[in-house]
């Protein structure tokens, strides 16, 4: 009935499918092997309870950055479960790119329970109780089948891309391993970060934004990467640029492997910006989120190494993808059950 609904919506705001249109692919990510981030054991750690040894200014940030998603007086409970609306903005190409409007249902159940609704090809796509799974005009695929690679690709970049909003959005539940304050330091647009791999930034413009902000490393599995092999419940390393007055989360970059006191063998990280929120209701949410691909920059290589180890993280300075949310289409704790998340039938 849900899905029912949501379609009527859809169709009656102008976005009902239209023949011959297909929703824009994703950029190609590669993927470099995951190695296994220093820290605790994810099953060990507990949402919203910060890692012993914790400084007292990571402490006062990372509670400056919570109080920043929501208004009022007491704070709400966690955001368990949503539906958005994004205007989204898909570069394919150094040139190209391809505009369209999707709606996901989130919740917070298993690994993030998602349904994505394309009404530009009427595509619908859930990760759900009942697995991974693409409805296609009349045809539903199962994306656990590794036939399916492509498709499997877009999905697990979509739902990356909603599970992060989600993160976001409620940072108060996160499941740190590891929670440090650390300065952003240098010249131009490399910066020092930590004492992870320095940053370069896209433009000289965001990494004077980045200079000024307040930074947060952590390790956590609660951020996802966009590509296809990236593992489920992993730690990452993530690094947050918090406004000083306020809090909000402004840059996220977000990697898969390495650690803060070695080099790492990054694999696909992503640069996220978040220029503006916006609020609804009690909550603040991103109301623009932008996604910088990155390029490797490597130092000299022995031959016999298949992989040289990266001695920055480099981003493109188009995003990837453009996000806008679409205040009117979305709500913030909308009541969701696993069964909204069940295999797509046709209609």
């Amino acid at each position: 009935m849900l899905f029912v609904l949501l379609m009527i919506a859809l169709a009656s705001s102008g976005l009902s499918p239209k023949g011959g249109h297909q929703d824009p692919i994703l950029p190609e990510i590669n993927n470099i092997g995951p190695k296994t981030l220093p820290g605790a054991d994810v099953k060990a750690l507990v949402r919203g309870q910060l890692p012993k040894n914790t400084s007292d200014e990571a402490k006062q940030r990372f509670t400056l950055m919570t109080r920043s998603t929501w208004s009022g007086e007491k704070a709400p409970e966690g955001l368990r479960s949503f539906m958005v609306t994004f205007d989204a903005r898909v570069r394919t190409t150094s040139t190209g790119s391809n505009d369209m409007r999707t709606t996901f249902l989130y919740l917070e159940e298993g690994r993030g329970f998602v349904r994505g609704f394309f009404p530009k090809s009427g595509r619908v796509s859930v990760r759900g109780p009942e697995g991974d799974w693409l409805l296609d005009g009349k045809e539903v695929l199962d994306l656990s089948d590794h036939s399916n690679r492509e498709s499997r690709r877009e999905h697990e970049r979509w739902l990356a891309l909603a599970r992060n909003f989600a993160t976001l959005s409620s940072p108060s539940d996160l499941r740190l391993g590891l929670l440090q304050s650390v300065k952003a330091e240098g010249q131009g647009r490399e910066l020092k970060i930590g004492e992870a791999l320095p940053v370069q930034f896209p433009t000289l413009a965001q990494a004077e934004r980045a200079r000024s902000l307040e930074w947060l490393l952590m390790t956590t599995p609660d951020f996802n990467l966009l590509g296809l092999n990236d593992p489920t419940n992993a730690l990452r390393q993530v690094r947050l640029g918090l406004d000083g007055a306020t809090g909000r989360v402004r840059f996220a970059l977000i990697e898969g492997s390495g650690g803060p006191q070695r080099p790492q063998a990054a694999t696909d990280p992503i640069l996220v910006e978040i220029p503006a929120w916006i609020s609804l209701g009690q909550r603040l949410l991103p109301e623009q989120v932008l996604v910088h691909r990155s390029f490797l920059a490597v130092g000299p290589q022995d031959p016999a190494a298949p992989i040289a180890p990266p001695t920055r993280l480099s981003f493109e300075e188009r995003p990837g993808v453009d996000l806008f949310l679409v205040k009117s289409e979305s709500q913030p704790d909308m009541e969701l059950t696993p069964g909204d998340f069940a295999r797509p039938v046709p209609r």
